[in-house]
């Protein structure tokens, strides 16, 4: 895996993705997949989820997270297809119009044999991209 490379987003887009759920996660639909992920080829991508608040700021000033869950036929050997890429969301200290998107790192749930039983029962959310 990769190092971490911060990327910014405008805290108008992180905000439309969170609102008005907050912290619990929900899958997005693959046309609201945040643009700075655009570079994951659409084939491998099962899940996109996203959670956070701008009224509940973790330590940190962590303002949410990101999810993804994508097929990686190289791990099918391992019995472990599908990878977990979890980046964390904090606040600009820069830019307050934006907010700062790190990772992927990995966690406990990088390599799984099943996508987690947490995001198959999150629901989707659809916003109004002209809002």
């Amino acid at each position: 895996m990769g190092k971490k490379r911060p990327k910014r987003m405008k805290k108008d887009e992180w905000h439309r993705l969170i609102s008005p759920y907050g912290w619990a996660p929900r899958k997005l639909a693959e046309s609201q997949y945040p643009k700075l992920f655009e570079n994951i080829p659409p084939h491998k991508v099962l899940w996109v989820a996203v959670s956070g608040s701008f009224e509940d700021i973790l330590e940190d000033d962590i303002v949410g997270g990101v999810s993804i869950i994508r097929w990686d036929e190289n791990d099918l050997k391992h019995g472990c297809p599908f990878n977990k890429d979890q980046y964390v969301v904090f606040m600009d200290e820069k830019n307050s119009n934006y907010v700062i998107v790190e990772g992927p790192s990995i966690d406990d749930e990088h390599w799984l044999s099943n996508p987690p039983e947490w995001l198959r029962n999150a629901q989707y959310y659809f916003y109004d991209e002209n809002e």
